[in-house]
């Protein structure tokens, strides 16, 4: 019965053993499908973050991946010769050099952004090259290692325009061994590390086609909304924020309250934007009737109010000012409310991406753009207030009332005439 019972043990010990040994196979096990049949199938992802409201130009873009002959079975390149000659060139040579490139594109009428988009106000592109070692003749079996980065500036930007590179750089071993032929090579398996920021490769990342594909390149395409803010008053901002007051009886030197919401695009981590305040075709610096708030001043001795995306701007405005944003990108959005104000009625004339509507409010009404997001053309909140008379019950005269009175006075008189006269007359009567 013991002997029994100790055969269990050790072939539920042995189990156990068996399946720690599984799971440590899958952990140790190289990552993607770089060996076997499908040995070859590496291909390197091109990813492209765009912010909503952005699209791709007219000319497209284009990317090329540089690979650098490196190592060949762990001697340097420079001084190693195979069978004589140098390590093969991947891709089409780059001339005058001793290197080779692939190359993707991408082009608004035929990629669409991948859906649902992983993140929130960014379009986001995707595409694999081809088989990364498509074409390559080997020159014999071992080890060929390869540096392979983005190469920058494929793309001219325009104005406004940002394109950032990806800086990452990847370390790509391809295995080749004997073909089934004499004198051919084939790839037998292929490693990708990523190389650290000193230049040292880490452990082998997962390289399978697809979406789990991690040998890739990352670029963030942006555009800024309006000018550079060289010269605020001349210059398009990426938002203008402009008070009118209008009526006979309109207080002229009334402040009215806003409050202005930004938020960031969705490329960015944070933004902060320069809001000039504007008066007579010149730029002015805000007293403490316009509020309080933080004041800079620009390379060109113009004061700004520095707005941070996601922090309301209070601010009062009266006839004749306005307040130009400057430094939001397509994407972001803003959203401005003007206060309540006792008789008087609001007009909103709003242009968003150059598209214009108009918003109409009841006096002593609250008024608001609600939140539109920036586009590359016009973005503008053209508040009017025009003073109602009808909102108010006049308790003293006026000129125009005078003939009407007169001729009232001159009925009250004559009648008090009238009535004497006759009173007169009856006492002489009486007499």
């Amino acid at each position: 019965m013991k002997r029994n019972k100790k055969l269990k043990a050790l072939l539920s010990l042995g189990m156990a053993a068996v399946l720690s040994l599984g799971s440590l196979t899958t952990v140790f096990a190289a990552p993607g499908a770089t060996s076997g049949p499908n040995a070859d199938n590496v291909k390197i992802k091109k990813v492209l973050e765009m912010n909503d409201g952005t699209e791709i130009p007219s000319t497209g873009f284009n990317f090329d991946f540089e690979f650098t002959a490196d190592t060949y079975n762990g001697e340097d390149n420079a001084t190693t010769l195979i069978n004589g000659e140098a390590m093969p060139t991947v891709g089409t040579p780059i001339s005058g050099l001793s290197k080779g490139k692939l190359s993707i594109g991408f082009d608004e009428s035929s990629d669409n952004p991948v859906s649902p988009a992983p993140k929130a106000g960014v379009k986001t592109y995707e595409k694999e090259t081809g088989k990364i070692f498509d074409g390559v003749t080997w020159k014999a079996p071992g080890s060929y290692t390869y540096i392979v980065k983005e190469i920058a500036d494929t793309y001219t930007v325009g104005t406004g325009e940002t394109m950032t590179y990806s800086a990452d750089e990847y370390e790509v071993t391809a295995s080749v061994v004997n073909g089934s032929t004499a004198g051919t090579y084939v790839i037998d398996s292929i490693g990708v590390k990523k190389l650290d920021d000193n230049g040292d490769p880490g452990a082998k990342i997962d390289v399978t086609p697809g979406d789990d594909n991690e040998f890739k390149f990352t670029n963030v395409f942006e555009v800024r909304a309006g000018g550079d803010g060289t010269d605020p008053v001349a210059d398009n901002g990426s938002l203008l924020v402009k008070k009118t007051v209008d009526g006979d009886k309109a207080d002229k030197n009334k402040y009215f309250a806003f409050t202005i919401d930004t938020t960031k695009a969705g490329t960015q981590t944070s933004a902060k934007y320069r809001a000039y305040l504007i008066e007579n075709s010149s730029v002015i610096t805000p007293t403490t009737a316009n509020g309080t708030f933080t004041v800079k001043t620009d390379d060109n001795s113009y004061p700004y109010i520095e707005v941070t995306a996601g922090s309301p701007l209070s601010i009062n405005l009266k006839h004749g000012q306005e307040l130009k944003f400057f430094d939001m990108l397509v994407g972001a959005s803003f959203k401005a409310d003007e206060s309540a104000n006792l008789n008087y009625k609001a007009k909103i004339d709003l242009t968003v991406n150059g598209a214009s509507s108009t918003i109409t409010k009841n006096t002593n009404e609250l008024a608001s753009t609600d939140s539109k997001n920036i586009g590359k053309l016009t973005n503008a909140a053209a508040f009017t207030n025009t003073f109602d008379e009808d909102s108010i019950t006049e308790t003293g005269l006026t000129v125009n009332d005078l003939p009407f009175i007169a001729m009232i006075v001159l009925a009250i008189g004559a009648l008090g005439a009238f009535v004497v006269i006759q009173s007169r007359k009856k006492n002489y009567s009486g007499n």
